[in-house]
């Protein structure tokens, strides 16, 4: 067996020793709390129901939208809410949120992640302009509500005017 054939059957053997052990087949009751509380908030965001994406925040949260050139404070759950309607609900504005994973952040375990990505059209269909994030957002709950939540960016695409 070569070297590449050792390593290949030491990852395998490795797997298949996660697999078999109940701890790795269940997900941790902080995790789905977080992946539970983000889904309602993208999902709340696509759908323009502002009371779903709120829903899982806690009254007072630390929000930091700068890596979109956003405000970056604490505000009230009332206050979010007036933030993201004024942001997205315009006319023939869609929103299509994509979570791929969440996961807790393995340097910081109070803290989870989530990669995204999220695509914005306005115009009619198969004509609109786009405007599209992708990254990750940083988050942590408490008592399984978001008290903080940023947004990091790896990269934009096409015409940030759509939200304009």
């Amino acid at each position: 067996m070569n070297d590449l054939e050792t390593r290949l059957e030491l990852i395998k053997q490795d797997a298949i020793h996660q697999h078999s052990s109940n701890d790795q087949n269940i997900m941790s009751n902080s995790l789905q709390k977080a992946t539970e509380a983000i889904f309602a908030y993208t999902f709340g965001m696509d759908t323009a129901d502002w009371d779903v994406a709120v829903n899982k925040f806690a009254e007072s949260i630390d929000i930091d939208y700068s890596a979109v050139g956003m405000m970056q404070a604490q505000i009230t759950k009332l206050e979010l809410k007036a933030f993201l309607q004024e942001l997205l609900e315009k006319p023939d504005l869609r929103v299509h949120t994509a979570i791929s994973q969440v996961l807790e952040n393995p340097r910081k375990p109070s803290e989870f992640i989530a990669y995204y990505s999220v695509r914005h059209y306005r115009g009619q269909m198969g004509q609109a302009a786009k405007f599209a994030v992708f990254g990750w957002y940083s988050f942590m709950l408490q008592s399984d509500l978001i008290v903080s939540l940023k947004i990091n960016v790896i990269a934009l695409e096409g015409d940030p005017s759509v939200l304009t």
